[in-house]
């Protein structure tokens, strides 16, 4: 007389996954067919309560009395220390393999940047891209500031406020993107810090870094003869009110009308050359815009 008991299987293994946020981390388990005949196994057979396990390939056939292994990928989110979930398959043939896994996210190690030059008057904007890896949509809030100065005012600014990202459909996650605009308003360097997070708490940063250069001499502006002058647009680019002188190096041209005072920080004027058409006198010249000291805005003009 044989007596048989068949108990729950124990527990096959623990497994520990630790990624840094973002990179993904993977572990083969090996499974063994003890049988006499072959057998497939689907890695939709498998049930773990994480929805950022992944299991490849997606079918394994395990021949008689031999063994093969599915790989086990985590990619975390987030940071987090010592999470823990199963991990089993069911297998019509070879039972249950039960699987305790240990997860683990890290902080990032390496920070992505974004290097931009531009003279100072001008700007220049660049695209941020990310990968959205959450299987539902969100909005992820984007904020710039600097670094040296938080809270202060800040030549790098988002294009807008919020970013929509779509769900992810699979472990590769969805590719999203966000506008970033360099608008010196000093010569030099400056840094700066673009955030990007969302109410689930993932977050992506990026460090930015500008190169603002001189004014860049423009034109040839064409400035036609009689009551109709050429109009310039010119922006006050410094983050403070600003008085601006207009100069020429050749009589023939002129202001049509004095400037309105002061600019406000971004304030754009028109101004408006006028061009005598003296025959006596050359029809090239230079109008220059000056400042505090600043080098000044270069524009070649050419009479008509």
């Amino acid at each position: 007389m044989v007596d048989v008991t068949v108990e729950e299987a124990d527990v096959i293994d623990t497994i520990e996954l630790a990624s840094q946020v973002r990179e993904s981390v993977s572990q083969i388990i090996n499974i063994e067919n003890p049988t006499d005949q072959e057998v497939t196994i689907q890695a939709s057979e498998f049930q773990c309560d994480n929805e950022y396990i992944e299991i490849t390939p997606a079918t394994l056939t395990v021949p008689a009395k031999a063994e093969r292994g599915f790989e086990v990928h985590y990619r975390p989110l987030v940071a987090s220390e010592d999470e823990t979930c199963d991990l089993v398959l069911q297998n019509p043939v070879l039972g249950n393999f039960k699987y305790k896994l240990l997860l683990k996210g890290l902080q990032p190690s390496s920070q992505r940047s974004l290097a931009f030059k531009s003279a100072l008057g001008g700007d220049l904007v660049q695209v941020f891209k990310f990968t959205h890896y959450l299987k539902k949509p969100t909005n992820y809030s984007v904020k710039v500031e600097r670094i040296d100065m938080p809270g202060a005012p800040c030549d790098f600014k988002a294009e807008v406020a919020t970013v929509s990202a779509p769900a992810a459909e699979s472990h590769k996650g969805v590719e999203v993107s966000c506008s970033i605009r360099y608008e010196p308003f000093t010569i030099g360097d400056s840094r700066g810090v673009l955030k990007l997070s969302s109410p689930e708490a993932m977050e992506y940063t990026c460090l930015l870094f500008g190169k603002a250069t001189a004014p860049q001499p423009q034109g040839p502006i064409k400035c036609p003869a009689g009551a109709k002058p050429a109009a310039v647009d010119f922006k006050n680019p410094l983050n403070e009110k600003c008085e601006f002188q207009v100069t020429f190096d050749n009589p023939n041209f002129s202001l049509a009308s004095k400037l309105p005072g002061p600019l406000d920080p971004g304030k754009v004027t028109a101004l408006q050359i006028k061009y005598d058409a003296k025959p006596e006198l050359p029809r090239t010249g230079r109008m220059m815009v000056n400042t505090k000291g600043l080098p000044p805005w270069v524009f070649y003009l050419q009479g008509e």
